[in-house]
């Protein structure tokens, strides 16, 4: 990651029993140490965690039982389609 700036959408669906877990960790990819639990989740659930690190080399553990899941992790770049317009000039 370049920013920092990081947006996590995760939707999970647990299956009959309801049993199901989501975890999702962020690591820096030089050491493997664990930088941020994002999501920690029992049973079926959505949301968007938005998250700062300082930039650098990362990845994403996503660890799942007995559900359905998805996750999508963006970067705010400065000037990219997601930043915020500035304002009046």
């Amino acid at each position: 990651m370049t920013t920092g700036a990081l947006r996590l959408t995760w939707a999970s669906e647990a299956d009959a029993a309801g049993t199901g877990r989501l975890k999702v960790v962020l690591h820096s990819a030089i050491s493997g140490r664990e930088l941020q639990t994002i999501v920690d989740r029992a049973g079926t659930g959505a949301d968007t965690v938005f998250l700062a690190d300082e930039p650098r080399v990362s990845y994403l553990e996503i660890q799942s039982d007995h559900l359905t899941w998805t996750v999508t992790l963006d970067e705010l770049v400065p000037g990219g389609p997601q930043s915020p317009s500035p304002g009046p000039r």
